[in-house]
């Protein structure tokens, strides 16, 4: 998916699926103006039910913007759950 067909599904308001260029699924969940969480499954096709997703959550307060992982875990490290991305402990 193109850049911006992403940047258009995120002015949706709603979680946007893309197949990555290595092989993963990308999902984006805008929370709002300041919150946005990223995720990355292991291979193309993994449920968002399944612990084989990496996640990231992008939060901005004022000029800084933060990238915190999930139980601080490194963005290759695919054990989370999407579904559960809000319930994780990020740093």
């Amino acid at each position: 998916m193109a850049i911006d067909a992403i940047n258009r599904d995120r002015q949706k308001a709603r979680p946007v699926r893309d197949i990555g260029d290595d092989g993963h699924n990308i999902l984006i969940d805008d929370i709002d103006a300041n919150t946005q969480y990223i995720g990355k499954s292991e291979n193309i096709g993994d449920a968002t039910s399944v612990e084989k997703w990496a996640i990231k959550k992008i939060v901005t307060s004022g000029t800084v913007t933060s990238t915190l992982y999930a139980n601080g875990d490194p963005f290759d490290v695919y054990n989370k759950e999407w579904d559960e991305r809000a319930n994780y402990s990020y740093s």
